[in-house]
């Protein structure tokens, strides 16, 4: 008999090509240190899922603001998203 872990992973923001580094620089401190490079997050990503971790949230900015958000009510968390995602449409449409 096979036995088997599955993990998941909420990996945050990751700078992955030039256009997504660029657009870094348009943030401000908080959001900009959300982000990882691919190779950091999947480092983290391969030693805890040997590890046998369930939920893996790479970096301590990004397990702070998952933490924080617990806290947060669904209206506030909805709003600050779509706040940070019509700026990330204006930035991308620039």
């Amino acid at each position: 008999m096979r036995s088997g872990s599955v993990s998941v992973t909420y990996p945050g923001r990751m700078a992955t090509n030039p256009e997504i580094i660029k657009r870094m620089e348009n943030y401000t401190g908080f959001i900009k240190s959300t982000f990882l490079t691919p190779e950091k997050v999947a480092k983290i990503l391969i030693r805890q899922t040997l590890n046998h971790k369930t939920v893996i949230v790479p970096g301590f900015v990004n397990k702070l603001s998952r933490l924080l958000f617990k806290f947060v009510p669904e209206s506030w968390r909805l709003e600050m998203m779509s706040k940070n995602l019509k700026k990330e449409i204006l930035i991308t449409a620039a």
